[in-house]
């Protein structure tokens, strides 16, 4: 897989190619029993749905006990979701289809969180 980490603007993009499906990858980044699985930052996800939806809300769990509440704060369906955590704007989660059974996932963050790039490209991998 070849990782792709680029400033657009005034955010970085974290990226990657995965071959298979963008609808199997939208699914594995939008249901929260997954979040720990592929989010090395992740302990634990507490939400009333499992799914997200736009303005869906609850807690991560980072460190043993301390929990950060986050908000789904945009979602285009099959395509991008953003969140706050903690009251502030997070990381971006795009899909873009390359063909059938292949898809770029990107991470999209402020050029603040450059140091969490890597935890991004933790991510892709596990995904992949």
């Amino acid at each position: 897989m070849i990782y792709r980490i680029q400033r657009i603007g005034s955010r970085l993009e974290v990226s990657g190619r995965i071959d298979t499906s963008a609808a199997i990858v939208w699914d594995i980044i939008t249901d929260t029993r997954w979040w720990h699985r592929w989010g090395t930052s992740i302990r634990s996800v507490h939400s009333r749905t499992r799914r997200i939806e736009r303005e869906s809300v609850g807690r991560v769990e980072i460190l043993p006990g301390i929990r950060l509440p986050f908000r789904i704060q945009r979602l285009i369906e099959g395509v991008y979701w953003d969140w706050s955590v903690g009251g502030v704007k997070a990381t971006g989660h795009r899909i873009d289809p390359i063909s059938d059974n292949a898809c770029r996932l990107v991470f999209t963050l402020p050029l603040w969180g450059a140091p969490y790039a890597g935890i991004c490209l933790l991510a892709l991998r596990s995904i992949r």
